[in-house]
């Protein structure tokens, strides 16, 4: 892999990881105070809150470390290894687990909210967590086809080896 190509490639990693760090630093914390303030039942609401946000980030920034290690090895051409496999296979697993906890904190917040205000409109819960949900499918499943790519491409290379 060229040089600049890994360079921005790790620069967009260390971005994202930044990003989901400050999210989980500035922005959760602000909100989960806006709310509990608008709705004085929801104050003791607010720890769960930032717990599950936070619980759902670890994926993302495990994912985000697999794949900066997996920029390094196709940096030292060790990109058909069963290492790259592994870390294909972690970045999957990141990405389904990920997908259980949005899952796991739209149905709690539901519940929460329902038992608050039976009236409340739960549509942007359900809207946003079907939109994350859908997106970490298709990650997962990009993965996926990717691994098995590289495993058929392995097994290929390592029968060319042994013909010469």
């Amino acid at each position: 892999m060229k040089y600049g190509i890994a360079f921005f490639s790790k620069g967009i990693i260390y971005f994202m990881a930044i990003a989901t760090l400050a999210i989980c630093a500035i922005l959760l914390p602000e909100l989960a105070r806006e709310a509990s303030v608008e709705n004085p039942n929801m104050t003791s609401l607010k720890y769960p809150f930032l717990f599950g946000a936070y619980l759902a980030a670890v994926p993302i920034l495990v994912a985000l470390y697999k794949a900066r290690k997996l920029i390094d090895f196709l940096n030292t051409d060790k990109a058909f290894s069963a290492h790259s496999v592994r870390i294909l296979r972690h970045i999957k697993i990141c990405a389904a687990v990920f997908g259980i906890l949005i899952i796991a904190n739209c149905i709690a917040g539901i519940m929460v909210l329902r038992s608050i205000n039976p009236q409340e409109d739960v549509t942007h819960i359900i809207t946003l967590g079907c939109i994350f949900t859908l997106a970490t499918t298709i990650v997962a499943t990009f993965i996926a086809v990717l691994q098995k790519l590289l495993k058929e491409a392995i097994a290929i290379k390592t029968d060319n080896d042994l013909i010469v």
